[in-house]
C-alpha cells in the first residue's frame, strides 16, 4: 500500500512539474484534430474476466484499435493489471506495419491472474503518458474492464483506498487533458457501469458497454472519430446478388452455393483525405475487391490499401485516396448483408483571423475563419463548400452562449457580431461537414462600457465652494492654520477623486515572453488610492503569489482621472521603454503609454497600459 501510494504521489508531482507544457501542447493538439495520438490501452487481466469476457473481446478491441491508427506517427502503450501491474509495454512509436504487429503480438501474449484493482491500471496509464509527454501529441486512454474490484483479503488495501486512488488518477488525467474511454465487458451481467462511467465522464471521455465482438467496429470507430474530430459515416450497400466472377473462381460456402456479395460506394469528397478507414462487419475473409475512381482494380493489401482481418471485423485503410467514387465489393458470411462504417482522417485545422483583445461596448466585431495546415491557409474549395460554420460567443460571467451562422466568401467563413454588453467573451468558430468537424482555438476579447457621467466630475469641482472662502482664511486661522486646512482639504480631495478610463494589465513570463494573463480593468467606478494587485482580475492564486512583491505598488487618480503610479516596494522595479524609473513620488501615466512592473524574485512582469477612453 505504501509503495503504491508513493508511486501515485510521484505521478502527481510529475504532473505538477509538467503542467504548463502538457496543457499547452495538448490544447494545440486538440485544436487541430489531426495530431499524432499517444494512446495507452488498459486491460483488466483478472480471472473475473473469464466470465465477463469469455470470448476475448477485449483483446480483439485492442488489436482493432491499433489497426485503426494511422500507418505511422502515433504511439501506443499497453498496461495489463490485476491488483498490480501484470505486464506493460512502454509507448511505442508506430513507423509501419511491423510495429503494429509487435503491439498485437504483445496483446496476444497477455495472461490473467487473481484479484482486481482498476485504480492500479489507470494510475499506471496516466503516469506512462506523463512520463512520455511531447508537445503537439494528443493523449488518450482506452480502459477495457468489468469495473469490479476484488482485493486480496490478506492484504492491507481496502476498497476505500482503491476508490480514492482511482478518483485521484482520474483527476490527474482530467487536469492533464487526457480523456479516458471505457469499454465495459458484460457477458455475465456483473458489469459495474457506475465506476466506468464516472471515470469517463470526469475526464471528458465516453463510456461504452458490450458483450459481443460484433459491436467493436461501431464502438472503436466512434472513439477514433471523436478523438480525431471526424464523423462516422454509415455507407449503405447494394442489395446482395451473386457475382459471376466469384462463382467462376469457385468461392462457395459449405453447401456448394456461391456466396452473395454487396457493393459499397465510397465517396472521397476532396483531395485532402489522408486516410479513409472502412470497418466492415459480416465480411468473408479474403473476399474484398476494390476499384479506384477510374475503374481499375487495386490490390489488397498494397501500399494504397491496407487490410486487417479477424473473425469479428475487416478493416480496410485507403492511404491518400484520390478524389472520386471508389467501389468495394464484399462477400457476406451469412443471410444478412455486410455493414460498413467509414471514417476519414484529415490534416488541417480551423483558425480565426486576427482580432484585437480589447473593444468598447457597441463595437461591431468582424470575424473571419479559414482552414490551414502548418500555418498556411488551405486552398480546397470542395472542403469549404461541404462545410457549415458558425461563430460561438460565450460570456465569461454568465456562461451564456450565442451561435451566429457564418457565410462562405472568397475561401473563408465570415460574419459579424455586435458586442452589446461590457463583458469578457470567449470566441470560437466551429465548422462541420458530413465527414469532419473542427473548432478553432478560443480567442478572448474584453469589452468595456462607457464611463458614467458623474465619473468625469473631479474632486476639484466638488470642493469649488471652499475656494470661494480662501481670501478670508488667512485672517481667521493664521499661517499654521492655513497649512493645516490646506492639507486636510487636499487629503479629502485626493481621497474623493475618481479615476477615468481603463487600465490594461498583462502578466508576462520574463524569460519566454509568453502571455500568462490579460485583464482590462474599468477604472471609472474607483476613487482614491488603489492597490495594483486589486486590478489584476481573476488571477490564479499561484500567479498572485508570484506577484506578492508588488503589494507596495499603488495607483491614485491624477489630473483628469489619469492614474499616477507609485511604488514604495523596494523589491519591485518600474521601467518604461527599458529605462529604470523612480516612482516613489508618483509617476503619471499617459494614455497609450506602457509601463513594466518587475517584482523581485520572480520571472513575472506586469505590463500596464492606460487608456483614457473607457
Amino acid at each position: 500500500m505504501k509503495r503504491r501510494m508513493t508511486g501515485l504521489w510521484t505521478g502527481i508531482w510529475t504532473a505538477a512539474l509538467l503542467w504548463p507544457a502538457v496543457m499547452q501542447g495538448h490544447a494545440e493538439a486538440r485544436a487541430t484534430g489531426t495530431a499524432s495520438v499517444d494512446a495507452v490501452l488498459v486491460l483488466d487481466a483478472s480471472h473475473s474476466m473469464n466470465e465477463s469476457d469469455p470470448q476475448g473481446i477485449s483483446a480483439e478491441a485492442m488489436k482493432m484499435f491499433i489497426d485503426m491508427l494511422p500507418a505511422s506517427g502515433s504511439r501506443v502503450g499497453i498496461v495489463s493489471y490485476t491488483d498490480k501491474v501484470q505486464r506493460e509495454k512502454a509507448l511505442l512509436e508506430i513507423r509501419g506495419e511491423s510495429d503494429k504487429q509487435e503491439l498485437k503480438t504483445f496483446v496476444g501474449q497477455l495472461d490473467r491472474g487473481p484479484f482486481t484493482d482498476t485504480a492500479v491500471g489507470v494510475t499506471e496509464a496516466v503516469r506512462m503518458l506523463l512520463r512520455g509527454e511531447e508537445a503537439g501529441r494528443d493523449p488518450m486512454i482506452v480502459l477495457l474492464a468489468d469495473g469490479n474490484t476484488s482485493l486480496d483479503s490478506e492484504g492491507t488495501r481496502t476498497r476505500a483506498d482503491s476508490a480514492a486512488e482511482l478518483a485521484e488518477a482520474a483527476g490527474q488525467a482530467k487536469d492533464a487533458g487526457i480523456p479516458i474511454y471505457t469499454i465495459g465487458l458484460n457477458a455475465d451481467g456483473t458489469l459495474n457501469r457506475g465506476v466506468l462511467r464516472q471515470v469517463s465522464d470526469r475526464t471528458g471521455g465516453k463510456a461504452f458497454v458490450t458483450d459481443s465482438a460484433a459491436d467493436l467496429p461501431d464502438i472503436l470507430s466512434e472513439i477514433f472519430a471523436g478523438h480525431q474530430q471526424a464523423r462516422v459515416m454509415t455507407v449503405a450497400a447494394s442489395a446482395p446478388s451473386v457475382k459471376p466472377e466469384i462463382r467462376e473462381s469457385g468461392r462457395t460456402d459449405s453447401s456448394g452455393e456461391s456466396r452473395a456479395f454487396s457493393e459499397f460506394r465510397i465517396e472521397i469528397p476532396d483531395g485532402e483525405v489522408i486516410e479513409a478507414n472502412a470497418s466492415i462487419k459480416g465480411a468473408a475473409r479474403g473476399s474484398l475487391e476494390l476499384l479506384d475512381p477510374n475503374g481499375r482494380t487495386v490490390p489488397i493489401p498494397s501500399d494504397r490499401a491496407l487490410l486487417s482481418e479477424s473473425s469479428a471485423y475487416a478493416l480496410l485503410k485507403l492511404v491518400r485516396p484520390e478524389q472520386g467514387t471508389w467501389t468495394l465489393r464484399v462477400q457476406g458470411t451469412g443471410t444478412r448483408p455486410p455493414e460498413m462504417g467509414l471514417v476519414f482522417s484529415y490534416d488541417f485545422e480551423l483558425a480565426i483571423g486576427k482580432l484585437g483583445p480589447y473593444y468598447e461596448r457597441g463595437s461591431k466585431l468582424d470575424v473571419s475563419a479559414y482552414l490551414e495546415r502548418s500555418g498556411r491557409r488551405l486552398n480546397s474549395p470542395e472542403l469549404y463548400r461541404s462545410a457549415r460554420a458558425a461563430l460561438i460567443v460565450r460570456e465569461e460571467e454568465s456562461g451564456a452562449e450565442e451561435k451566429i451562422p457564418l457565410s462562405l466568401e472568397n475561401g473563408r467563413f465570415v460574419g459579424s457580431y455586435t458586442l452589446s454588453r461590457a463583458y469578457n467573451y470567449d470566441l470560437t468558430v466551429r465548422a462541420e461537414s458530413a465527414s469532419f468537424y473542427r473548432e478553432s482555438k478560443p480567442v478572448r476579447v474584453e469589452v468595456s462600457g462607457s464611463a458614467p457621467r458623474e465619473a468625469a466630475e473631479t474632486a476639484e469641482t466638488k470642493f469649488r465652494p471652499l475656494a470661494a472662502l480662501a481670501p478670508a482664511v488667512p485672517g481667521l486661522l493664521g499661517a499654521a492654520g492655513v497649512a493645516a486646512l490646506a492639507a486636510l482639504v487636499g487629503g479629502i480631495a485626493r481621497a474623493n477623486r475618481r479615476f477615468a478610463g481603463r487600465l490594461l494589465v498583462e502578466i508576462v513570463d520574463e524569460h519566454s515572453g509568453r502571455l500568462l494573463h490579460a485583464h482590462a480593468a474599468d477604472l471609472t467606478g474607483l476613487r482614491g488610492r488603489t492597490d495594483l494587485l486589486r486590478l489584476l482580475g481573476e488571477l490564479p492564486e499561484s500567479e498572485r503569489f508570484e506577484l506578492r512583491a508588488a503589494e507596495g505598488v499603488t495607483l491614485r487618480p491624477g489630473r483628469g482621472g489619469a492614474p499616477v503610479l507609485r511604488s514604495r516596494a523596494a523589491d519591485a522595479e518600474i521601467r518604461r521603454g527599458g529605462l529604470l524609473l523612480e516612482a516613489a513620488g508618483g509617476l503619471p501615466l499617459s494614455s497609450g503609454e506602457r509601463v513594466e512592473v518587475l517584482p523581485a524574485g520572480t520571472r513575472r512582469i506586469a505590463v500596464l497600459e492606460y487608456r483614457s477612453r473607457p
